[in-house]
């Protein structure tokens, strides 16, 4: 008999091919609206025995802005999101009802519970990405990006500068660090990550003056 983990990966896999657009790799449901732009349903699974709890998160992944951030970044661990959020309308109203966003083996929740329960999180979740971020026009997307708190707060915050330079909003970058931002209690003391951000930034500004775009 298949273990547990293997039950629940199975059907996400399924499930997610149910949903055009949809695929679930790595542990995430993936949905590539571009080449340039991704929305991610990571249910961030803790499997133990018949038990396995969820914890669902969105992201937005911009591989190209993915890239800048991760060129400047001295951490060892590489960010693969511009944006992450826990939205409480999906993990605070699960159809299982389970104790902490948790399954149990097939006696306690079987395969239609948990399938209706994955069903949800694409549905509900692909309907506030694609309402939300406007991933396919980076001004637009940066326009709701700059008024969103969590977007100015540790490598999101240098993911939004990133952004912001990749249109050309190189001012935006030296307001965000003059502490001249609406949010800017959210914005982390400067870093490592900041110094190697602001080091490069005129070589980017040079770059995006000459040719209209930034490559690293």
């Amino acid at each position: 008999m298949a273990s547990h983990k293997v039950r629940i990966l199975t059907l996400c896999k399924s499930i997610a091919g149910e949903h055009p657009g949809w695929q679930f790799i790595g542990g995430q449901f993936v949905c590539k609206v571009s080449k340039d732009a991704h929305f991610l349903i990571d249910p961030d699974f803790t499997f133990k025995g018949e038990f396995v709890r969820f914890d669902i998160n969105i992201k937005v992944k911009l591989p190209k802005i993915v890239k800048m951030v991760n060129s400047i970044s001295h951490l060892k661990i590489k960010m693969d999101c511009v944006l992450l959020e826990q939205p409480n309308f999906i993990n605070l109203h699960t159809l299982t009802g389970g104790l902490s966003f948790q399954f149990a083996g097939t006696a306690i929740t079987p395969d239609e519970a948990v399938s209706k329960e994955i069903h949800r999180w694409i549905n509900v979740g692909g309907d506030y990405l694609t309402q939300t971020w406007p991933v396919e026009d980076y001004e637009a997307l940066f326009d709701v990006m700059q008024k969103t708190a969590s977007c100015y707060t540790g490598l999101y915050g240098k993911a939004l500068c990133c952004l912001a330079a990749y249109i050309g909003k190189f001012d935006f970058i030296k307001q965000f660090y003059a502490g001249e931002l609406p949010h800017k209690d959210a914005i982390y003391k400067l870093t490592p990550t900041d110094d190697n951000l602001l080091a490069i930034l005129p070589e980017w500004q040079a770059q995006w003056e000459t040719t209209g775009k930034i490559t690293v």
